[in-house]
């Protein structure tokens, strides 16, 4: 969890606001939000607490679109496969920090 919480913080993620949460899972996007009220959550990565499950979605959910909400509980359910999982998520969160952050050279996280 606290290699997911760094990622989180370092790609600037925020915890899901109140109609992305979902019971017993932690769940950590880029979080966009217009005037309107309308909110934009993604990507979206999703840990499942009881069953130590690693999930994202890579695409953006937006909170005024029920079916991409329940696309979203459907996926952390293991309804729906997930865009990455498991260990892949690792590699898929290093490679954002590296194309997003500009780091260079070789980063490495022994998570």
């Amino acid at each position: 969890m606290e290699s997911l919480l760094l990622f989180a913080e370092i790609l600037g993620y925020e915890s899901a606001p109140r109609p992305f949460a979902i019971s017993q899972h932690k769940i950590f996007g880029l979080l966009r939000q217009r005037e309107n009220n309308q909110i934009f959550f993604g990507p979206v990565v999703i840990y499942g607490i009881i069953h130590n499950i690693l999930k994202v979605i890579e695409s953006s959910i937006d909170n005024y679109q029920k079916d991409e909400i329940d696309r979203m509980h459907d996926t952390a359910a293991g309804k729906i496969k997930a865009d990455i999982e498991g260990q892949d998520v690792f590699e898929y969160l290093k490679k954002r920090v590296i194309r997003e952050k500009g780091v260079s050279g070789t980063l490495v996280f022994n998570c």
